[in-house]
């Protein structure tokens, strides 16, 4: 809907708004006809001026329809002069109908037969409104295109201000924030050194905390020196029933773990296996490394794709990198791939996989028995295919297995065949 007409009190601004131009024209009517009076001519040019006002506000579904940026400026020329002498052609229809009621009063006799002596001039000036009303409204549609832009950037600032607060929040809100304020509170009666050691680990830890999770990857020294610090302060405030050991063999330090994911281990160790037993009881933490499982970096993603293909022959697994992961997929599992711009497409089970390469190049690495490219933008694992279908007099779609529907090519079509 019109957002003139979605508002009554819009509404009566915008014809409110029409009353000078009915003024303007029935001073301009008055000039150049002397027969004509001021009054008159205003009597004669107020009904056609509010109908024609609402016909101009069709102008607005013209212009969102047409917008400048979007569309040639002939195309947009040609619709806005049809739309115009339309809304011209109703102008003058309403003028008519009016005229004709007004033409049996003897007031108004002169000026009905000046207005149809002047038909063309009344003709253009309708007209010429509607496209006066055209550039209002297309200032309008990019007025509101502006406001909705500034709306959308607040909205993104606010939610990456609420992002940003939800990091700060899971850094520095553990299980333990409350219980070890509580017990610092406890503590400045009772033992203030205690208490004012507790401040100082909880401040030690909290900046540790902040500055690791701000990085990819770091060393295991640094993780187990958090939980040094976890566990330290949990002491404080289990005394005797928390006994604790944090155990690093050598070679363990340099090796590169994600940041904190001891942490949530050594919290729930202690929530639930210490702060439920009366006795209290012993965590320990040890990080041993051995030629099997190495707390390292991974290899590079074109050293797994070289273990990944057998020697002489094709991969039988597909190395999908996606930022610092990489998805080993068993090319057994693909059901069919499909070209996306400068990516492909590759579904496993429902569910798509993207990297970066091309379709071509793709198919020259998979097994030729196994995989056939029906489509210039599809390659099909002939094991999902249940059946092949006529779509029109020379082109076939493929139906999977799952309901899939794929398009075959004439010369897709001739590789199943040969295959099949």
């Amino acid at each position: 809907m019109h957002p003139i007409l979605a508002s009554g009190p819009r509404q009566a601004l915008y014809l409110a708004s029409w009353a000078p131009v009915a003024l303007l024209l029935a001073v301009a009517w008055s000039t150049t006809s002397p027969a004509v009076n001021l009054g008159a001519a205003l009597v004669v040019v107020a009904p056609p001026a509010v109908v024609h006002a609402f016909v101009c506000l069709s102008a607005w579904y013209v212009c969102r329809a047409l917008p400048l940026a979007a569309r040639s400026a002939p195309r947009v020329a040609a619709a806005h002069a049809g739309a115009g002498m339309l809304a011209g052609a109703v102008w003058m229809l309403a003028w008519e109908g009016w005229t004709r009621l007004l033409g049996s009063h003897p007031a108004f006799g002169e000026p009905v037969r000046d207005y149809r002596a002047q038909g063309a001039v009344v003709f253009a000036a309708g007209a010429l409104l509607f496209w006066m009303s055209s550039l209002f409204h297309y200032l309008l549609i990019a007025f509101d295109a502006s406001r909705r832009a500034k709306t959308r950037e607040l909205g993104f600032k606010v939610m990456a201000r609420e992002a940003e607060l939800r990091a700060l929040r899971a850094q520095i809100d553990p299980h333990f924030l409350f219980n070890s304020l509580h017990s610092i509170s406890a503590l400045t009666t009772t033992d203030p050194t205690g208490a004012r050691r507790m401040c100082l680990l909880l401040a030690d830890f909290f900046r540790s905390s902040v500055r690791l999770g701000a990085q990819d990857e770091i060393r295991t020294a640094e993780e187990l020196d958090m939980a040094r610090a976890y566990l330290d302060i949990e002491r404080v405030r289990f005394g005797a029933r928390l006994a604790a050991e944090v155990v690093e063999e050598p070679g363990c330090g340099p090796c590169l773990i994600p940041p904190l994911i001891l942490q949530p281990l050594v919290e729930n160790a202690v929530r639930h296996g210490i702060h439920s037993r009366v006795e209290g009881g012993e965590v320990r933490v040890t990080a041993r490394c051995d030629a099997t499982h190495r707390a390292e970096r991974p290899p590079p993603a074109d050293a797994l794709a070289a273990d990944a293909r057998p020697a002489g022959g094709r991969p039988d697994r597909i190395l999908i990198r996606s930022g610092s992961q990489v998805d080993v997929v068993p090319v057994a599992a693909v059901d069919y791939v499909q070209a996306r711009d400068d990516y492909v497409g590759i579904r496993v089970r429902g569910r798509e996989l993207l990297k970066q390469q091309t379709l071509a190049d793709l198919a020259g690495r998979l097994d030729p028995r196994r995989f056939v490219r029906i489509h210039r933008s599809f390659i099909l694992n002939v094991d999902r295919l249940a059946r092949l279908e006529l779509a029109t007099k020379h082109r076939h779609v493929a139906v999977l297995t799952d309901g899939t529907r794929l398009p075959v090519s004439r010369v897709g079509y001739a590789r199943l065949n040969d295959l099949l």
